[in-house]
């Protein structure tokens, strides 16, 4: 596809993410010092940074015994999402009590990125997520800008078996990170770090089993998608480069159910299931 230069935005749009440094997500550990719990969540409440974790899920449009098995993997991934969100607010108040991050109204974009940072630890380190796909990645899209963020959808979403039909919910979630771009540029010069977590589920009559799988897409966003977003209706075409790290797994139920579940505190399940809340979108696929 070709476009000529006057009112194309190209460049860089995303750039690979950031990871914690080795060793410091264990600074002022929680093994060896009190968090409080309550206080983190209410603060993250309290400040509603820009959202950066996104849990996106895809249940199967189905019903009888299939949709009482996809309940049951439902409740048990957002178990853990809602553990892992308490986690990293308790993760950010430390940094905010050691210095490590900024407790203001300035600090919204680094705490966001923080936290995406925390949440891509955490999936890494939890074995019930087994890993089948794991790359950084680096696509370049040329596209009308009507149509930028139907392409950007199919290349993201490219073999996981979700179909063109619900684009345009998933739109609604592009338009809310466009949003979130525009505010943080207006108030900050670092660039936001996002962390997204799609969920699909999946069916098979012939084993009569649910299965979940997972795919995981990070990236932060470049000074060129901050012009773009500020100023799209300006401009009729895009041209542009999107890396980003693509992470897949499967989600062993069985092993999270039996082994890890029973452990879990179920007062940090419990606090962040509002936040999990916040933070989710369901797009049923059609039948």
């Amino acid at each position: 596809m070709s476009f000529a230069r006057k009112n194309v935005a190209s460049g860089k749009f995303l750039q690979f993410p950031e990871t914690l440094r080795a060793g410091s997500y264990f600074d002022s550990d929680p093994l060896h010092s009190t968090v409080d719990y309550e206080a983190a969540v209410a603060q993250a409440k309290e400040h509603d940074d820009l959202q950066t974790i996104f849990f996106i899920n895809f249940p199967a449009k189905v019903e009888g015994d299939a949709l009482r098995e996809q309940q049951k993997l439902q409740s048990l991934l957002q178990s853990w999402q809602a553990w892992a969100s308490t986690t990293c607010e308790g993760k950010i108040l430390q940094q905010i009590d050691i210095g490590g991050l900024p407790i203001d109204i300035n600090g919204q974009v680094l705490r966001g990125a923080y936290r995406a940072k925390v949440f891509d630890y955490l999936f890494r380190s939890s074995i019930w997520f087994a890993k089948t796909f794991d790359e950084n990645m680096s696509i370049h899209v040329e596209a009308k800008q009507a149509d930028f963020h139907s392409e950007i959808l199919s290349r993201i979403l490219k073999d996981f078996s979700v179909p063109n039909t619900v684009f345009e919910d998933l739109e609604k979630i592009l338009e809310r990170i466009s949003e979130g771009i525009v505010s943080s540029s207006e108030s900050s010069s670092r660039s936001p770090q996002y962390w997204i977590m799609l969920t699909k589920y999946n069916w098979s009559a012939d084993t009569q089993t649910m299965t979940a799988v997972v795919r995981v897409i990070q990236f932060r966003v470049d000074q060129s998608a901050k012009q773009y977003c500020s100023n799209k209706a300006s401009y009729i075409a895009v041209k542009c480069d999107l890396e980003h790290h693509h992470y897949q797994a499967d989600f062993n139920s069985k092993f999270y159910s039996s082994f890890i579940r029973p452990k879990m505190d179920e007062n940090l399940v419990k606090l962040g299931e509002e936040l999990v809340a916040r933070n989710s979108v369901e797009v049923t696929i059609p039948a």
